[in-house]
């Protein structure tokens, strides 16, 4: 059995740099297991390719805590209430796909509530931040219905 002592947690503030995009990650007040970052950037790497963007981008990576995504979620959607994850687009053009925000917690709890891993929950969030840094949404049944299509064809893929 594996040895939680044992595994690498990710601290801080660190930028990180792939074939095709650039992480500037934020764990100041939430670490994350090395593992679980991978992963997210093995989905980020495939939600790209699988929606045809091809350009090298910066993608803002932020683990934070419920009372953090709550004020987030209240200053700039108005909506006064703990969310999983946020998507800040920025200025697509210049490279700069924009900010990722993760609640580590409500992740937690939602992968308990739909009976998946911890790892396939924070995956799946990604997978879908990511799409809607790209410009996909799902308020109406036919933009729901490509974007769900998208994240399904990428969960594929990662095998989860």
């Amino acid at each position: 059995m594996k040895s939680y002592y044992n595994i690498k947690k990710l601290t801080g503030k660190k930028t990180f740099y792939f074939d095709k995009f650039e992480i500037s990650a934020d764990f100041t007040d939430q670490f994350l297991c090395l593992d679980d970052f991978l992963n997210m950037v093995n989905v980020i790497k495939e939600t790209l390719h699988t929606a045809n963007y091809n350009y090298y981008t910066q993608i803002s990576l932020s683990i934070v805590s419920e009372s953090q995504i709550r004020e987030l979620n209240r200053d700039f959607r108005g909506i006064d209430s703990v969310t999983d994850v946020l998507s800040f687009p920025l200025d697509f053009e210049e490279g700069i796909l924009g900010d990722v925000v993760l609640c580590k917690k409500r992740c937690l709890k939602q992968s308990k509530t739909f009976g998946n891993s911890f790892n396939r929950e924070m995956v799946y969030l990604t997978c879908h931040s990511i799409l809607h840094l790209l410009g996909y949404d799902h308020m109406n049944k036919r933009d729901k219905k490509i974007m769900r299509s998208l994240e399904k064809e990428v969960m594929k893929k990662v095998y989860l």
